[in-house]
């Protein structure tokens, strides 16, 4: 599947640092970042979600619509995105001891 980043809108620094600073483990703060930027970018992620599927309506509960998020999107996408590098950079501030 082909993505268009420049439609993607980042997070930003200061919201990844805001959540970062809400004292979750390291997995949930990645859990966290990456749910909020699926929020951010919720209406385009649906909209390739059901090009792809061909459905015409999107249940956000829906497993398969969250699995397709994880296995798709999460590496083909939000990784190479720049709210990705900003998330490596507060993972390692936050959560190393060095």
């Amino acid at each position: 599947m082909k993505f268009d980043l420049s439609k993607i809108q980042n997070l930003g620094i200061k919201k990844i640092k805001d959540i970062g600073n809400q004292g979750w483990t390291r997995v949930e703060f990645i859990e966290q970042v990456f749910k909020s930027w699926i929020v951010k970018n919720e209406l385009l992620l649906i909209d390739a979600y059901e090009k792809v599927t061909g459905e015409t309506t999107v249940d956000k509960a829906d497993d398969n619509f969250n699995l397709w998020l994880v296995d798709y999107i999460y590496l083909d996408v939000f990784c190479k995105t720049l709210d990705n590098e900003h998330l490596k950079f507060y993972t390692k501030k936050i959560y190393t001891n060095s």
